[in-house]
């Protein structure tokens, strides 16, 4: 899928799902244009939960935008709140540590339990 993505821009087809826009900007960030890829997976953040989690990563780590831990756990909470397993961890470790959100051990364990339910500890 990230191939034809990939061959359609260069052809300058316009991308048109939110999917084609985060694999590209995901191949873009990895590529280590990490301006360019954050502002794809930005784009590509129309409620969706991987989209919203890499983004979360973006903003833990201050590649292509500034470091910010509020907006990393504001991103890692709207991918865990749809069940994205590694945003719940990503969002529990948040809590436990108080980055970007006051410390809430009880929500911590919460996030951590929805994440190991689906196999991810």
């Amino acid at each position: 899928q990230l191939g034809r993505c990939i061959a359609a821009m260069r052809r300058g087809d316009t991308v048109r799902s939110a999917n084609d826009t985060f694999l590209l900007g995901v191949s873009t960030y990895d590529g280590q244009d990490y301006g360019e890829g954050a502002r794809l997976i930005h784009h590509a953040d129309l409620g969706h939960a991987q989209a919203q989690y890499e983004l979360g990563l973006c903003y833990a780590l201050g590649r292509g935008v500034a470091k910010d831990y509020s907006m990393s756990a504001h991103y890692s909470k709207l991918a865990a709140d749809q069940g994205e397993a590694a945003a719940q961890c990503a969002y529990a470790m948040a809590c436990l540590g108080g980055l970007g959100v006051p410390q809430d051990h009880e929500e911590s364990v919460r996030y951590y339990r929805l994440a190991a339910g689906q196999g991810f500890a």
